[in-house]
Order: structure tokens, then C-alpha cells, then sequence
């Protein structure tokens, strides 16, 4: 009897391989979990820093909306200019606006930044204006930026972009 307890006893435990083998196990596991949490929260600063940049898009679209048709700023262009051009005094006075902006909000228009989680975005704010016949011209708004793995020293070009397009009638043709 005494030999079938000793036999019980020794059947009973974990060894030490046993212990291992399953922190093994466990650590593969959560090294994969933990690698799919932080792609996982890549990827949403990436949208975050694109849907930041699409109210970006949208906020500049609103803002050439609401000049004149006649306005200076909205004459046709030969490609992609800063979102507000003219001086900084008097910029807008054939253009409905009542108060001039200062060189600093200009600069904000064109190259508004942005803080996502302690990392700050800039975004650079192109327009194009193309007269599609006498009576309408269509508005492009491009908005340019990097995501933080990209490489800072790409051109311009190679950045991401969204552009926004709208057709704007003359109200007295």
C-alpha cells in the first residue's frame, strides 16, 4: 500500500519543464497581442491625422465659398496656389469681408498644425480655381500632409493628399 501512495504522490505535480514550456507559450501569445494593440493604434493615428485632414479640406472649401464670385481670390489660376493670396492689408475689401486678416492668420490658413496625441501635424492648404465657362468656376481645395513614419525629406508630391471640388455659379451672369 505504502508503494502505490509513493507512486500517487510523485504523479501529482507540475516540473519545472512543464512551468517553462507554458511561460513560453503564454509569452509568444501576449507578444503577439501585444504587437497587434500597437498596430492597431498606428493605425488609428493614421485616421485620425487623415480626418483631420479632411476638416482641414472642408473648412478651407467653406471659406472660398463665401467669397464673391467676382472676388480676386477666386480668379482662375494656373495650378495649385497658397488657399489665400493678397496682401495682408486690404486683402479682402472687393471681396465682401469686412475686417483685413493679419499675416499670422494667413499663415494659419495655409499651413494649419494640428496635435494628435503629443505629436503636432502640419497640413499645407493649396487652391485652384478653374473657370469652367463664363457663369461658373470650379474650386479645388488640396490639403497635403506626412504621416509620422513617413520620410520628411520626400517632395512635396509624393505627401498625402485630399482634394475637395465644388462648382460655383455666378449669381448675376
Amino acid at each position: 500500500m505504502s508503494n502505490r501512495m509513493s507512486a500517487k504522490m510523485n504523479n501529482t505535480g507540475v516540473t519545472l519543464v512543464e512551468v517553462m514550456v507554458s511561460m513560453v507559450i503564454l509569452l509568444v501569445v501576449f507578444m503577439g497581442l501585444i504587437q497587434a494593440s500597437l498596430l492597431s493604434i498606428n493605425h488609428n493615428l493614421r485616421n485620425a491625422i487623415r480626418d483631420e485632414a479632411v476638416r482641414v479640406a472642408a473648412e478651407s472649401m467653406s471659406r472660398l465659398r463665401s467669397f464673391n464670385y467676382a472676388c480676386g481670390e477666386l480668379n482662375p489660376t494656373g495650378g495649385f496656389l497658397q488657399l489665400i493670396n493678397g496682401s495682408y492689408t486690404g486683402a479682402y475689401s472687393n471681396c465682401g469681408r469686412t475686417a483685413d486678416l493679419s499675416a499670422d492668420q494667413l499663415l494659419a490658413m495655409n499651413f494649419p498644425t494640428r496635435n494628435f496625441r503629443n505629436l503636432s501635424r502640419t497640413y499645407r492648404v493649396a487652391k485652384d480655381v478653374q473657370l469652367i465657362d463664363a457663369n461658373n468656376k470650379r474650386l479645388i481645395v488640396r490639403v497635403r500632409w506626412l504621416y509620422p513614419d513617413d520620410d520628411p525629406t520626400l517632395p512635396e508630391d509624393q505627401w498625402q493628399q485630399h482634394e475637395i471640388y465644388y462648382t460655383m455659379r455666378n449669381p448675376a451672369p
